[in-house]
């Protein structure tokens, strides 16, 4: 049995399901939203829906199915940015137009996947700009995206575009409940994948990251001497009294813990060398700093 991992987006399924009984499906669609989140399972679970060879239906068990799965369907192509390489070359694009430009062995529809769209360089994404203007008949473009700002306003433009949004909570454990998972370890790997259920595939497959992810947790929290040192800093800095009186106390801690990413982040980007790139410029001088990073 080999069944796309969706959890979640059965509106969107669904509707793509009935424009495609409709015969209304356009010839390009832009899914958008965070890592993780299902925008790729989602392509793949409506094309198992259009090429299941059971009343239309994702049986996972056909031998369409199984493909689709498997990527190893022939009327599917999938485009992705190649392992070492910094984005989604123009050769890929080539061969992706010399795919299209072949007729289904099938007769029927065939599908493009453009995973991580915004990856592209310029020449690539002017090469499919010109595929998406003149679009070959009976092809389906779907492209994903996390960051529309880096890509072509062009493309965009022409694709049809659905925001992918976060999971509901229910949902996902709802899931678990399907693979067996103990109660009580459901509810953790649901707060962690926080909307994103492809975090919680991930963390399935692989128990080491989560193990990883606790003992990072942990070592964070030694920085203030652990959960009870942390409550005891956040409880001291919510109380300050030069506080605004209109800042509640969930408004405040959210402010902390932005300020804590950012110094995380520009922590990472002076251990690599890339002290250009951090946002708190004043403090790349700060003694603390040069001691942790003399290098940097």
């Amino acid at each position: 049995m080999l069944k796309v991992n969706l959890i979640g987006h059965t509106k969107i399924l669904n509707l793509l399901t009935r424009l495609q009984q409709r015969r209304q499906l356009g010839h390009a669609y832009l899914f958008t939203g965070p890592q993780n989140i299902g925008k790729t399972s989602l392509v793949l679970s409506f094309l198992q829906t259009l090429y299941c060879q059971v009343n239309s239906k994702p049986c996972s068990e056909c031998q369409n199915c199984a493909m689709v799965a498997t990527g190893t369907h022939s009327d599917i192509w999938l485009v992705e940015r190649a392992l070492g390489k910094q984005d989604i070359t123009i050769e890929q694009i080539r061969e992706l137009k010399n795919f299209v430009n072949l007729r289904s062995l099938n007769g029927g529809q065939r599908a493009v996947i453009i995973r991580n769209a915004e990856q592209m360089n310029v020449q690539a994404a002017n090469a499919l700009l010109k595929t998406l203007e003149e679009p070959p008949t009976n092809v389906i473009f779907f492209l994903t995206a996390t960051n529309l700002n880096t890509l072509l306003p062009t493309i965009v433009s022409r694709c049809f575009g659905i925001p992918i949004t976060l999971v509901n909570s229910l949902e996902i454990e709802q899931y678990l409940d399907t693979q067996n998972i103990e109660k009580s370890e459901a509810g953790l790997l649901t707060k962690l994948a926080g909307g994103r259920p492809g975090v919680v595939l991930e963390l399935i497959k692989n128990k080491e990251l989560l193990n990883e992810r606790l003992s990072t947790a942990r070592e964070f929290l030694s920085l203030f001497g652990g959960w009870l040192g942390t409550k005891t800093y956040l409880d001291k800095i919510l109380n300050r009294e030069h506080e605004s009186d209109h800042d509640s106390n969930k408004i405040k801690a959210q402010k902390i813990l932005n300020i804590w990413l950012e110094v995380a982040r520009d922590l990472l980007l002076l251990k690599s060398g890339n002290s250009s790139s951090i946002h708190y410029q004043n403090l790349k001088n700060d003694a603390d700093l040069i001691n942790l990073y003399p290098l940097a």
